[in-house]
């Protein structure tokens, strides 16, 4: 039995063919969703207590992975991404074990040192020496770039 759009086209009625649309936009959206749950964000939480130094010539963030993130305020308080304090042992602990997950993910580590604008300059050698001793020897300076040196 033929059908009804072969039996009008069989009695030479001509009827304009129209695409449906709708299986396109479906999968459209299906692409959208998996792409969406499949891509990673690279984040790096900042503690808005911490007022980095102000660079020149910065540059910005290239490659967020492997990075290990430590913020230290004014005071001389450590803190982990999380925000949680933290002390200088914990810090080469963190150090150690980000570390080793690094090498067997084949990328390098490196200690991102949020430090304060205000921050005595013995409390970030303490920080940077404390990741040395865990085998961390790179170490990123978080900085604002602006055209003008602000206060």
């Amino acid at each position: 039995m033929a059908s009804k759009r072969l039996r009008a086209l069989a009695a030479g009625e001509q009827e304009q063919p129209k695409m449906d649309m709708s299986p396109m936009i479906d999968m459209v959206f299906l692409l959208l969703i998996f792409f969406m749950v499949t891509s990673r964000l690279i984040v790096i939480r900042q503690d808005k207590s911490v007022q980095p130094s102000v660079a020149l010539e910065s540059k910005p963030l290239a490659e967020a992975r492997g990075r290990i993130v430590i913020n230290l305020l004014q005071n001389g308080t450590i803190k982990d991404i999380s925000g949680k304090v933290i002390t200088l042992t914990d810090v080469e602990n963190l150090c150690r074990t980000r570390k080793e997950q690094n090498q067997v993910a084949g990328l390098q580590t490196k200690l991102h040192l949020r430090a304060d604008r205000r921050t005595d300059m013995r409390e970030v050698k303490k920080v940077v020496t404390a990741g040395a001793n865990a085998g961390v020897a790179d170490v990123v300076f978080a900085t604002f770039r602006v055209n003008k040196y602000q206060d």
